[in-house]
């Protein structure tokens, strides 16, 4: 009897429990009703040769800024290699809350946003990512700019964003906004108002003290006021549209005496006269460009350059059955990563230099040795100076 009481009991204590439901996927609802009807098109970028901003050779609306090019211009006019971006305009915040800015970036990058430095990384470096923090309103429009510089090699540029917080629950268990490229709607290259407009009220004239009624006539005044009250709305702008690229004017090819002036060498040395070739040169044998300066811990060549260079290119072009390998060198700082990638860059661009001056690339092989072929030691600024070096030999046979 009292097993059955027992019985009795639980089956009703079960039916006033509710059925377990599992949620597989209930998202919170955004707030996006201020944003109906308006969509950007996109960020000014404009387009230089050269790492500095030297040389502007483009200017075209981008939809979003992500690139990910290997060796390859990314416009017309544009270096493969070597060129800086900038890229202006406005981001339109959906929603109120803090928001994380992320740049995926190879090289350089600096980011403002309404008027704040989020990220500076002025720097040549592998692929990296670099993220800011900042609150936003919704519906309000914050002034962006994207500067972005790329060496040798490989061009990687992705701004993204993770929007506040928005919780999805999987089978009960929270799951967070991802991150996503920022998209071309909330991009503009120039502002556009938003179209949400308020309700005009209505004018309701009362008749004289006299009456308490309220007559047609004061009624159709009402009408044609808020009718001329609802006429002095702005139109609504329309969308943007795409704006294809436009080559400012036929760019030409950057030489040393257009390189940027502003970073001194890694080591002031002062260059002196030198013949137009050497006076000895040894086939098969590794010879340093001693007046070759590059910025520090960049690959870009500064003008101090140019004499050593032309003489080598006049020595290629009075020997022109011989070949050219090109090494860059570094001292021991830093790491090997960066250090190889910096030797590999600082022998293209010699390359580069040589083949924008008539040498045929087929001539012209380059190897980066980083740290691994120093010439002395590396405890002193003076032995390091001497094992940051940019090195060349000659053959009769092409060198691999």
């Amino acid at each position: 009897m009292r097993y059955v009481c027992f019985t009795i009991v639980l089956l009703a204590a079960l039916r006033t429990v509710e059925p377990v439901r599992a949620q597989l996927a209930v998202p919170v609802k955004r707030n996006y009703a201020v944003l109906q009807g308006v969509r950007g098109n996109g960020l000014r970028g404009d387009y230089y040769n050269g790492t500095n901003f030297e040389e502007k050779v483009l200017s075209r609306t981008d939809k979003q800024v992500n690139f990910y090019l290997f060796r390859k211009s990314p416009g017309p006019g544009v270096y493969a290699e070597d060129y800086s971006v900038r890229w202006t305009g406005k981001l339109l915040a959906p929603v109120t809350g803090t928001y994380k800015i992320i740049v995926h970036v190879d090289d350089g990058v600096r980011l403002w946003l309404g008027g704040k430095l989020l990220i500076n990384d002025w720097n040549i470096q592998e692929e990296v990512v670099r993220e800011a923090g900042i609150e936003l309103k919704a519906g309000h429009y914050y002034k962006l700019k994207l500067e972005y510089y790329n060496g040798p090699v490989t061009t990687i540029i992705k701004l993204a964003w993770e929007c506040p917080k928005d919780v999805v629950r999987v089978l009960g268990l929270p799951v967070y906004t991802p991150e996503e490229i920022i998209p071309q709607r909330y991009l503009f290259s120039q502002p556009v108002p938003l179209l949400v407009y308020q309700p005009v009220p209505a004018v309701v004239q009362l008749a004289p003290k006299a009456t308490s009624k309220i007559t047609s006539a004061s009624l159709r005044t009402s009408s044609a006021q808020v009718k001329k009250a609802a006429s002095t709305l702005p139109e609504p702008v329309p969308s943007v549209t795409g704006i294809l690229p436009v080559v400012i004017y036929k760019p030409k090819r950057a030489t040393a005496s257009r390189l940027p002036t502003n970073n001194a060498p890694e080591t002031p040395i002062v260059a002196t006269p030198r013949e137009d070739t050497w006076d000895s040169l040894e086939t098969d044998k590794a010879m340093v460009l001693e007046n070759v300066f590059f910025a520090q811990s960049k690959s870009v060549l500064l003008p101090e350059s140019v004499p050593e260079l032309d003489r080598l290119v006049k020595l290629l072009q009075k020997f022109s059955y011989l070949y050219i390998n090109i090494a860059g060198h570094t001292d021991n700082l830093g790491s090997y990563r960066l250090k190889k990638r910096l030797s590999i860059k600082r022998a293209l661009v010699v390359a580069d230099y040589l083949q924008q001056h008539g040498i045929a690339g087929n001539r012209i092989t380059t190897q980066g040795y980083a740290d691994r072929r120093p010439i002395t030691g590396n405890a002193t600024e003076t032995e390091r100076a001497k094992n940051r070096r940019v090195e060349f030999i000659v053959s009769a046979n092409k060198m691999e």
